[in-house]
């Protein structure tokens, strides 16, 4: 059985021009400052999520001040280096998005179901 290697930080993959690539965070990579100032980028995609389900409702309809941040924090890094700042939503159901105004573009990815 084979295990998935552990989350080293951020990762850069290009295509074979090396002119376009994506840059995936996660880990512990939840701040512009851990993506290296060298590696170009033509857009921001955060992701955030909401989870409930039976017998685990949600504690609200908003996301922490941690998730807030982030999604700022993005949202001025891609500014200053003029490039687009796009939120994709997983919820349940509605959810308040105090960033709304601040980001160029928003996907609300709601549960698909079975």
């Amino acid at each position: 059985m084979s295990k998935e290697p552990a989350f080293d930080g951020p990762q850069r993959h290009c295509d074979e021009t090396g002119n376009s690539c994506v840059i995936y965070g996660g880990g512990d990579c939840h701040d512009p400052s851990c993506i290296p100032d060298d590696w170009d980028y033509d857009a921001t995609i955060v992701f955030v999520g909401a989870m409930s389900g039976e017998g685990s409702d949600r504690n609200g309809i908003g996301y922490t001040e941690e998730i807030e941040d982030m999604v700022y924090d993005f949202t001025a890094a891609g500014k200053k280096q003029g490039t687009p700042t796009i939120v994709v939503v997983s919820a349940p159901g509605m959810t308040i998005l105090p960033w709304s105004s601040k980001v160029d573009a928003q996907i609300a990815n709601f549960y698909a179901g079975e």
